[in-house]
């Protein structure tokens, strides 16, 4: 009676222990599946009722007299601000759930990603030596996540106006580098919303197995390297 109890508390604890190793990877899978829904429900009936607000004023604004110059203006400048919130909107939705990643690989969402990162102050350039279509399973939506919350550090924090982002696959080994001229930090002293990006970096790295490391200098600007094991190349 006495083995068996201690079988049964055996077999308990090896359960419990598994359960906990897996509750990281069963909150990303939890993030992704509603960030999934949220992106939906923007696109399908935030996005839909913005797009027939828009006609309507335009329906409006025909049926006022020509003369009425003030309600015309006034109905160009709402039309104006919902073109805009429509474009937000939509980026919001893609933002939360990249489609591309889904239907035609990593390497191109990552393309796409960098040319939505650009901006009049901020040249990014993007290099791989693989084919378009590889992909890694679950671990791609893992590398595009770590991948995003780079560009927005880059954006928010460094004062850079060059980013190389750089992808390569070597047999077992995927690395990604992303490298910015920008002001640089000290890792160690970084600030609080600054730091809490880094530590979700390198708990999302963990969780496939993967290792981040930053090297920074004042004024020198950033290099953030991740190195993750791949068992073999998938083409889709």
């Amino acid at each position: 009676v006495a083995i068996a109890s201690t079988e049964r508390d055996i077999t308990s604890h090896n359960l419990l222990f598994a359960s906990l190793q897996d509750l990281p990877r069963r909150i990303i899978v939890a993030q992704e599946e509603e960030r999934s829904r949220i992106s939906q429900v923007l696109h399908s009936e935030f996005g839909q009722a913005l797009i027939a607000l828009k006609l309507f004023t335009v329906v409006t604004s025909s049926a006022l007299p020509e003369d009425n110059r003030l309600m015309r203006t006034v109905f160009d400048k709402i039309r104006a601000q919902l073109d805009k919130i429509i474009s937000d909107t939509r980026s919001l939705a893609h933002k939360l759930s990249p489609p591309g990643l889904k239907y035609v690989g990593l390497i191109p969402a990552i393309k796409e990603l960098v040319e939505s990162a650009m901006s009049e102050n901020l040249q990014v350039r993007f290099f791989h030596n693989d084919v378009d279509q590889t992909s890694f399973k679950e671990k791609d939506i893992i590398i595009y996540r770590i991948l995003q919350e780079a560009l927005q550090n880059i954006q928010k924090h460094s004062k850079a106006t060059r980013v190389r982002v750089n992808v390569i696959i070597k047999k077992t080994v995927f690395t990604l580098a992303v490298r910015d001229n920008g002001k640089g930090f000290d890792p160690s002293l970084t600030s609080t919303s600054k730091g809490l990006g880094l530590a979700l970096m390198k708990q999302q790295a963990a969780l496939i197995s993967g290792k981040l490391s930053i090297e920074s200098h004042e004024g020198k600007g950033t290099l953030l390297k991740v190195t993750i094991p791949i068992k073999e190349k998938k083409v889709v």
